[in-house]
């Protein structure tokens, strides 16, 4: 096993993430989201390409966590939630941005 096992047992958890257009077009999401919507819209800037970006949310089951990097001042300043894809459900999209132009 690459992460240690967790057990979360606590509520639902609001994420973001900050994707491509096409994560999104295929339904097939990333491990990564965070509980912070600012860092998820600057994922989604740096993501941009020819296709586009979005910037995703959901609310993750505690069924999905599989594992938590909490925020930590002065180190680590994103709440960090990485998520089994498959287990998420209603992904909807908050934000569209425009394709990159070259």
């Amino acid at each position: 096993m690459l992460l240690p096992e967790i057990r979360y047992d606590g509520p639902p958890v609001h994420v973001y993430r900050g994707t491509t257009a096409n994560e999104r077009r295929r339904h097939l999401y990333g491990f990564f989201w965070t509980a912070d919507r600012g860092v998820a819209e600057r994922f989604a800037e740096q993501h941009r390409n020819p296709d586009g970006a979005v910037l995703l949310e959901t609310v993750a089951d505690p069924s999905a966590m599989l594992f938590i990097r909490e925020h930590i001042e002065g180190y680590y300043e994103e709440e960090e939630y990485i998520l089994d894809p498959y287990k998420l459900t209603q992904v909807k999209v908050l934000m569209r941005l425009p394709p990159d132009r070259p």
